[in-house]
């Protein structure tokens, strides 16, 4: 609310350029606003996703390309653009050469953790693809399984070697 005292008693004053108090202030201000905006935003992007959910059926069962396009498009940015507003607050509130390194450090760690289990999960679905090869004789499930024990022993040694040797850095 404005205040009209408060107003005429600082009308003779100016306020220097130097002093960080105007950029400061909107600083303050923008970062006050930010809640809001977060929360108006994840109920705009909630409701697109859940539009798009109620769309896909309509194209699969009219099979309409259009439609099909639009909710599978919708439903992918929406995941996006929600990740990039859960981050969007951690870039933005980063200041320090130290914590935007301890920030790739957790980042690191985190794409490190999700690597190691995934090649946990490629191995079970690996002994998964091999039963079905000898249940059943067919080559193709014996060249699936090889290639995922391949693959999961692969990034299971870059998801420990790599960060040791980014972290050392």
């Amino acid at each position: 609310m404005f205040n009209v005292e408060e107003h005429n008693q600082n009308v003779g004053q100016t306020v220097s350029s130097n002093d960080g108090t105007f950029i400061s202030s909107a600083a303050n201000d923008i970062l006050m606003l930010f809640p809001t905006v977060v929360k108006t935003g994840f109920d705009i992007i909630s409701l697109l996703f859940v539009l798009a959910v109620m769309a896909l059926p309509y194209a699969i069962m009219t099979k309409n390309a259009q439609w099909l396009k639009f909710s599978t498009g919708t439903m992918i940015m929406s995941g996006l653009v929600i990740v990039l507003l859960r981050f969007g607050f951690l870039f933005v509130s980063t200041n320090t050469g130290q914590e935007w390194v301890a920030m790739i450090r957790d980042i690191l760690t985190l794409v490190s953790s999700i690597a190691f289990y995934s090649a946990i999960g490629m191995l079970l679905i690996a002994f998964y693809v091999r039963v079905f090869h000898k249940a059943f004789q067919h080559q193709d499930y014996l060249r699936w399984s090889r290639r995922l024990y391949f693959s999961a022993a692969i990034v299971f040694v870059l998801s420990l070697i790599l960060p040791t040797i980014t972290l050392m850095v």
